[in-house]
């Protein structure tokens, strides 16, 4: 009876460790994926203040 037991929970331990590796890897991506995200962003918004501060120092009807 042991061995059917056993038989039934190597398939399982199988999967978890699979879901297991999965989970990791998805965290791993997830959190490169944000740190690019987070990056862009940044960038985005400095590149938006510094062309607001353009706008706003050279002034209405000023040529560019």
């Amino acid at each position: 009876m042991r061995f059917v037991f056993a038989a039934l929970l190597l398939p399982l331990a199988l999967l978890w460790g699979t879901a297991i590796a999965g989970l990791v890897l998805a965290m791993a991506l997830a959190l490169v994926l944000g740190a690019i995200a987070f990056g862009l962003g940044c960038r985005t918004a400095v590149a938006l203040v510094d062309a607001i501060r353009r706008i706003r120092r050279t002034g209405p009807g000023a040529r560019p």
